[in-house]
This record gives C-alpha cells, sequence and structure tokens, in this order.
C-alpha cells in the first residue's frame, strides 16, 4: 500500500510569489479607488464651472450651449499655478478649451478669479478677468 500522504510545506519561492501578487493586488485596489475619488472629484469641479459659465455671454457666442465640458487632467497639470484648470469644451456652435483660476470659497463653492476660451480656431476670448 502507498505511504500516506503527507503534505509538504510551500516552498519559500512559492510563498514569496504568493505575497507578491497579494500585496500588488492590494495596490491596484488602492490606486483604483484613488483614482475614482480624483475622478469624481474633477467631475464635481467640471459642473461647477461650467455652470458658472454656462450664461457667459462671449461663451453663448463663440460655444453656444455647453454640451460637454470635461477637465483636461494633463493640459492642466502642465499649468503653472496650481489653481488652473483647463477644460474641454462642446457646445452646439464650437468647441476649445477653457482655463480657468478658481478658489474654493467658505461654503465649499468654486469661486471663477479668471476663465480664458482658446477655440477650435486658436483664437483666445476672456470669459472672466480679475
Amino acid at each position: 500500500s502507498p505511504p500516506p500522504f503527507s503534505p509538504q510545506p510551500p516552498k519559500k519561492s512559492k510563498v514569496i510569489w504568493i505575497l507578491l501578487g497579494t500585496l500588488l493586488m492590494g495596490g491596484v485596489v488602492v490606486c483604483a479607488c484613488c483614482g475614482g475619488f480624483i475622478y469624481f472629484g474633477f467631475g464635481v469641479l467640471s459642473t461647477q464651472i461650467a455652470n458658472d459659465l454656462r450664461d457667459n455671454p462671449a461663451m453663448r457666442e463663440h460655444v453656444g450651449e455647453i454640451q460637454s465640458f470635461n477637465c483636461n487632467i494633463i493640459a492642466s497639470a502642465a499649468e503653472k499655478d496650481e489653481n488652473a484648470f483647463v477644460f474641454d469644451v462642446v457646445g452646439d456652435k464650437g468647441t476649445g478649451t477653457v482655463t480657468v483660476k478658481s478658489m474654493t470659497d467658505v461654503d465649499g463653492n468654486e469661486e471663477i478669479i479668471w476663465a480664458r476660451l482658446r477655440t477650435s480656431d486658436g483664437s483666445t476670448v476672456d470669459l472672466v478677468t480679475e
């Protein structure tokens, strides 16, 4: 009859791979959660700024009714002013990018300090000035 089965302890290399895999998966979960919170935050910022600029006469003239207004994270990161953000805007009359410097007021709302629209043809229009 065969000898009774006796489990062998896992090899050290197998334990290390399991540990590394677990740490990697934990890191992915943490990054996904943080990324979700950041994405949500930029969505809220985009909505507040879009609502503030929706009825701006220059915005209406060049872009029309805003159909989408999304934060361009890469362009925003390239801005020298940490309180300036860049948004890609699409309207029923045109498209462009809006650069906005804003500050959060005591009520938690974004207050626009200045805003500038660059239209798809490259012209620049001040929407809000200091």
